[in-house]
């Protein structure tokens, strides 16, 4: 498995679409990853800017394959990678996201497919192998991908804290 640097390099030599999650924030922020070097990666977002994030505060990158290759192919990396090799919070995250049909659609297929009822859960998610959680996690995160290429998404995303003290 590609560590995180090295998966950042090949969606740089690719100029691959990416999503990213970032330290303390609390948005993704979307793009084309340009540029890299041993601390930041520079992404160009839809508004043609550059966005230039340290490589440490990247706590998850997604690329996404070009549509237009006539398959809609997904990869990711993530610091939050347990020791089992899952990342349940992200899991249960994404996956509470969902619409409710979705999630319906995603425990009928996943009941089916493993034989028995299954709850997206921390202890629940423990039981299975790591083959099998990443399985359940790749389909939420393509229903995920699903929901996010079919939004009308913000041209412009800020980062900062909203002042609570009304100035």
């Amino acid at each position: 498995m590609m560590n995180k640097q090295q998966f950042i390099e090949k969606t740089v030599k690719e100029q691959r679409s990416i999503v990213i999650r970032v330290k303390n924030a609390d948005e993704f922020v979307r793009g084309i990853s340009r540029e890299v070097n041993e601390k930041y990666l520079f992404v160009e977002t839809e508004e043609c800017s550059i966005f230039k994030v340290a490589i440490t505060d990247i706590i998850e990158i997604f690329a996404i394959q070009s549509p237009s290759q006539n398959r809609n192919v997904s990869e990711s990396h993530s610091d939050e990678t347990q020791e089992n090799g899952y990342e349940p919070d992200l899991i249960i995250a994404q996956y509470k996201n969902l619409n409710d049909d979705d999630q319906q659609q995603i425990i009928s297929d996943l009941s089916k497919h493993f034989g028995k009822l299954l709850i997206i859960s921390r202890s629940e998610l423990a039981t299975y192998n790591s083959a099998e959680v990443e399985m359940i996690s790749n389909l939420i995160r393509s229903k995920c991908f699903q929901k996010l290429n079919n939004m009308d998404l913000p041209q412009k995303i800020f980062f900062g804290q909203l002042n609570h003290n009304g100035g």
